[in-house]
């Protein structure tokens, strides 16, 4: 009977700690917003990059076009970022005015957008623009369903062959130890919840394909999730290397290779919708289908700035989050019993790095940490609940309590800075 206590009180504990992460992280992000219109913007959730990616929505729904023209007015004489050269410049190919960033976040955003409009239409607000506060909200709270949403498909079948309690403690320590806890909790009208979703779903896709290497809907399904992660950000294509390391394993454990060249070929099907949707886009609004829409100097592949990326002073992905250096080490003691994961997730690692490190705005602007790499961190939940079981399997427990105390502690006092140094220089 004890045995079964034990496994039964930790599932329990999990699940209620697992409640009030949500509850809290559900309550700053409420609380975060209402303090941002009433003392920040005082019109807008949606400003900077964020706002790039809103105007997709009532473009496409309400303009049925991708003229960002009436869009940009709005921004302009609301005082939204009049100054910044996405609202003033023009695509000579197209006349219109451009905009670099994807559309996925719109695609995922669109059922939050369409009730936006309806509620708007029953408050008998007049003819929708799609920027008053009845369409905003709706979509910035879409972001924390996507959020928890991420959270539930980490904990229930991303870290699902470790107990209850690591999977608790390292999504914890995802939340509150990473820079995931600023564009998670305080700035959900960026992308990058959005892309945390998207990866933590790819990865449950591909969990599907390694149990069940023959069926080809899994394949199609890690296809379109793949797609999904690249629409959201294209940045994050660089991690299709994991797709395709699972899709070796798949090659080398199937006796009938030919079901698993037919999977990968369903699955390749699979990114056929997400390309497909982002190339008709800049067709539209720069007249080319493929491109980089920040321009040719953008990319600086032989000059990357890779210790920049990872240690620098504030924004380094190491230097913010110190937690995710035992989470790398976790994917090198993974690769023990499960190699084509472990290479593959080392590997997705590695390119999102060098992509973010290639950029010739590799601090990625104004940043609280390399937000970039966001989309890394579902991939370094797995490596840190490895981690987790070798430190416990050696007898160092207490020491890691201190280290993640320490973590924490840590990036949460960069925070602070950051957000003493908004108000100081908003």
């Amino acid at each position: 009977m004890a045995a079964t206590r034990g496994p039964d009180r930790q599932s329990r504990t999990a699940r209620y700690g697992l409640l009030l992460l949500i509850a809290g992280s559900s309550l700053l992000y409420v609380g975060g917003g209402l303090t941002y219109v009433m003392v920040g913007s005082g019109s807008t959730l949606f400003v900077n990059d964020g706002f790039q990616y809103y105007c997709y929505l009532p473009s496409l729904v309400l303009d049925q076009d991708l003229d960002f023209t009436n869009e940009y007015a709005i921004a302009r004489r609301e005082r939204w970022g009049a100054d910044t050269w996405e609202f003033v410049s023009v695509v000579p190919e197209t006349g219109r005015p451009a905009n670099a960033w994807s559309m996925g976040p719109a695609l995922l955003w669109l059922p939050f957008f369409l009730l936006g409009l309806l509620l708007e239409r029953l408050a008998g607000a007049g003819p929708s623009h799609g920027f008053g506060m009845w369409c905003q909200w709706p979509v910035y709270l879409g972001s924390l369903v996507y959020g928890l949403l991420a959270i539930r498909i980490m904990y229930r079948t991303v870290l699902h062959e470790y107990g209850p309690l690591t999977r608790l403690i390292v999504i914890g320590l995802l939340v509150a130890a990473t820079n995931l806890n600023y564009y998670f909790v305080f700035a959900g009208q960026m992308s990058h919840s959005l892309s945390f979703f998207a990866v933590a779903a790819h990865l449950y896709c591909l969990k599907r394909v390694v149990s069940h290497p023959t069926r080809l809907d899994r394949y199609l399904l890690g296809g379109l999730s793949l797609g999904l992660v690249a629409l959201v950000r294209w940045q994050d294509a660089v991690l299709c290397l994991m797709t395709l390391a699972i899709a070796a394993q798949s090659l080398v454990r199937v006796h009938r290779s030919r079901k698993a060249l037919l999977g990968a070929a369903v699955g390749l099907a699979g990114l056929l919708p997400a390309v497909a949707a982002q190339a008709l886009c800049w067709q539209a609004i720069y007249g080319r289908p493929f491109l980089v829409p920040q321009g040719g100097g953008w990319m600086t592949w032989t000059h990357p700035y890779v210790l920049e990326v990872l240690l620098s002073d504030p924004v380094g992905f190491y230097f913010n989050s110190p937690i995710l250096v035992p989470a790398t080490v976790g994917l090198i003691i993974l690769a023990r019993r499960e190699r084509w994961w472990a290479a593959g997730s080392l590997l997705a690692l590695l390119a999102a790095i060098y992509a973010s490190a290639a950029s010739s705005q590799w601090e990625a602007g104004e940043s609280f940490g390399m937000r970039r790499l966001i989309s890394t961190l579902p991939l370094l939940g797995i490596g840190l609940c490895e981690f987790a079981g070798f430190i416990r399997s050696h007898g160092w427990t207490r020491y890691s309590w201190a280290g993640a105390a320490a973590a924490v502690l840590w990036n949460w006092t960069l925070l602070t800075t950051y957000f003493i140094q908004r108000t100081v220089n908003p």
